[in-house]
């Protein structure tokens, strides 16, 4: 695959293939919801704009999905944020119903904002992606673009199965262990509190597709590596990318305004720039046409051995 740059702003970017998946982090699964909530809310009063690392992630889901062949009637965007993703969806599948879902009230805001331009307009449903307002088998299509780092991805996969059709589709992207590395490092010369978010391992999110009921899961993994011309720029790129570092070994109070000089001084540039790592996990799955039966004494999962060798 070809290597690509963008330049926006003071960043940019080239893409390379994953080579050995970092398992030196034990995954810590979820966050309580009402922190995430309120530390989106935060990001959403102040208009703050995602960096561009979301735009080309989902671009990037955009061209998986090109390739599936779907004519849903239905779409949840799970984890809309303003509703860019929603919007898209819509003009790409013009006459599917999109349902444009954020735990996050005033992220929805941007959603009605979008409104009014085409026919028809995504609905803003403020819902945890792991409780969905929905009924069993009511959705054709779910696509969910960089929301797990903030959930329980299991059980968000179950709410998925749960709401899908039979043969419906869940999409979706989302970070592995590699993702900020490079900061991961910096930080661990200074401390030892938890500065960055422990993200899901490409295995271990497929084996939690299967468990939750999902089907014929297929995954991929792929590194971006940002370039960013000042710390301050991947500063605030990082503090309106997620609701805060929500971890429970995170440092206690406030740090200090040195903390910048600090990071520079153990992590200093290269040929004027410094680079960080975003592993990105994407992956889709099917909601099978038969359910799945599960042995819940041990948490295996039993299907025909017709559906061996489907797709």
């Amino acid at each position: 695959m070809a290597d690509h740059q963008y330049a926006p702003g003071e960043s940019i970017a080239h893409q390379t293939r994953a080579s050995a998946l970092n398992r030196e982090d034990d995954f810590q699964p979820g966050f309580d919801p009402r922190q995430v909530r309120a530390g989106f809310a935060r990001r959403a009063r102040a208009h703050a704009r995602n960096p561009f690392f979301y735009d080309e992630v989902r671009e990037r889901m955009l061209e998986r999905l090109a390739l599936i062949r779907l004519a849903p009637e239905r779409i949840v965007d799970l984890g809309c944020g303003p509703g860019k993703g929603a919007a898209t969806l819509m003009r790409h599948y013009p006459r599917a119903q999109v349902l444009a879902v954020d735990l996050a009230l005033p992220m929805l805001a941007g959603v009605r904002r979008r409104r009014g331009w085409w026919r028809r307009q995504p609905w803003p449903v403020a819902a945890d992606a792991a409780a969905l307002p929905l009924a069993d088998a009511s959705v054709d299509m779910v696509f969910s673009s960089l929301m797990l780092p903030w959930c329980e991805p299991e059980r968000v996969f179950r709410e998925c199965a749960r709401v899908l059709r039979p043969g419906g589709l869940m999409i979706f992207s989302s970070l592995g262990p590699d993702s900020l590395i490079e900061l991961k490092r910096a930080w661990a010369q200074m401390d030892d509190y938890t500065h960055i978010n422990p993200f899901m391992d490409m295995h271990d999110v497929g084996d939690a597709l299967v468990r939750a009921g999902l089907a014929d899961p297929v995954m991929d993994v792929e590194q971006l590596t940002l370039e960013y011309a000042s710390l301050s720029r991947l500063w605030a790129d990082l503090r309106v990318a997620g609701a805060g570092n929500l971890n429970h070994g995170r440092p206690p109070g406030l740090r200090g305004s040195g903390i910048l000089q600090q990071l520079a001084r153990l992590w200093p540039a290269e040929a004027g720039c410094r680079r960080v790592t975003m592993e990105v996990v994407q992956g889709h799955a099917w909601a099978p046409d038969t359910p799945l039966s599960r042995n819940t004494a041990d948490g295996e999962v039993h299907f025909p051995i017709s559906r061996l060798g489907r797709r």
